[in-house]
């Protein structure tokens, strides 16, 4: 794809375009042994190796350095194990990866530079601008962050940090959270003409994509939380960030797709975004009775079977599910591991990699095996995504990462 491609709206939340497809066929569930687990850890980690550095790099979409940010924890955890468990990359992957992100990381400073390489407005996907940055770099700052607590090229990966909190600073919304970046370049008229007309419309009435997401700020507040609580990074944005969260949240501890939408709490997409407001929270130091973190882990625990039914990527809202529980204490990581890791293991093919294991069973559930990604151009970066994220769940269990919070006890519902 072309640098003069355009790709326009990809999802329109506040226009109710949800996928609301029927449920999907379950695959058989595979018994979590001790066994079991590895096995897939191995497979998982050996198609990654295989798969994960040929991938083309696919312009208009952050996937590709996300999904090596994601790989690069599995990688690092991985390396506690690895006699058993370490598939041929190991270290030298790591490695590659930092070098990897590295490079993305100048790429998004030599862009910022210049107005004209953003978006003129949020929710415009065009491949030749910068967009969706906040992602990737997102979980670039804790993969890095694993890596210097883990002593391993720690001077780099702290010079890392300090360019990351830069970026995301930068690019903190006056509501004080995230959405895909800056914005405020000029509109591209190709972009324009290919933009629905309903949407036009709505546009007009004053509605229109949210300048902040609660699934992007979920990436981003945590990373800068572990800088500052481990470092003492300078930044000014956590507080403005804690208060976007309390502002969020509805009534019955759920969250919705961005602040605004106040009567979206019967919204069991809001499950995987309760569960990333949970890591992200305690990882910015929120104490345990927090009544935002305390009612979010009330209905996180009441709506466990949603973790994975989450909109824009159900996969990535389970990965969140995954961190907040591995967080809240070894109740909750029994509670999710026992639902989720006996489905990841059935959801593995033959070459190693991971399927998507989202039911569909909630309005506006984004399976990650269904519609733009099943196109050629996205389906191997599709199956490293997909991939590197659950091989990094499955390792949750033996060896939580070390850039976690670790509350002095589980945080207990009311």
């Amino acid at each position: 794809m072309s640098r003069a491609s355009i790709v326009v709206l990809l999802v329109v939340a506040s226009l109710g375009l949800a996928d609301t497809g029927p449920e999907k066929k379950k695959r058989p569930e595979v018994p979590a042994t001790p066994e079991a687990r590895q096995k897939a850890i191995r497979a998982g980690l050996a198609y990654l190796d295989d798969h994960l550095f040929g991938l083309p790099e696919s312009e208009g979409t952050p996937r590709e350095p996300f999904t090596y940010a994601v790989a690069g924890i599995a990688h690092l955890l991985a390396a506690d194990g690895q006699r058993t468990t370490r598939a041929a990359g190991g270290t030298d992957a790591v490695r590659r990866i930092q070098k990897k992100l590295e490079n993305y990381l100048s790429e998004v400073e030599r862009r910022l530079k210049d107005v004209d390489n953003l978006p003129s407005r949020h929710g415009l996907m065009e491949s030749s601008k910068l967009i969706q940055y906040t992602w990737p770099v997102g979980m670039a700052g804790l993969f890095f962050s694993e890596m210097r607590l883990r002593g391993i090229h720690a001077d780099e990966a702290g010079r890392a940090l300090v360019r990351i909190e830069a970026i995301l600073a930068d690019c903190q919304e006056a509501n004080g959270g995230w959405g895909h970046g800056k914005t405020g370049g000029k509109a591209d008229p190709r972009t324009e003409a290919m933009i629905p007309e309903e949407f036009k419309k709505l546009m007009k009435a004053g509605g229109g994509y949210p300048s902040t997401l609660l699934s992007s700020t979920n990436c981003v507040a945590p990373a800068l939380g572990v800088m500052k609580a481990r470092w003492g990074i300078p930044t000014k944005t956590l507080e403005r960030a804690k208060e976007y969260y309390r502002a969020a949240q509805l009534d019955n501890g759920n969250f919705p797709y961005d602040p605004s939408q106040r009567s979206a709490g019967m919204d069991t997409t809001g499950a995987p975004r309760a569960a990333g407001a949970i890591f992200a929270l305690l990882c910015m130091g929120v104490p345990e009775d927090d009544p935002v973190l305390a009612e979010a882990s009330e209905y996180v625990a009441g709506h466990m079977e949603y973790l994975s039914e989450g909109h824009g990527s159900a996969t990535y809202g389970l990965l969140m599910g995954a961190l907040a529980c591995r967080s809240l204490g070894d109740r909750e990581w029994k509670a999710f591991d026992g639902m989720y890791a006996p489905r990841i293991l059935g959801s593995q093919d033959k070459d190693g990699a991971f399927g998507c294991i989202c039911e569909g069973k909630s309005f506006g559930t984004s399976c990650d095996e269904d519609h733009l990604m099943e196109m050629s151009l996205f389906a191997d970066g599709q199956k490293a995504y997909l991939t590197a994220i659950q091989t990094l769940i499955l390792l949750l269990d033996r060896t939580p990462p070390r850039l976690l919070p670790t509350p002095s006890k589980s945080v207990r519902t009311r």
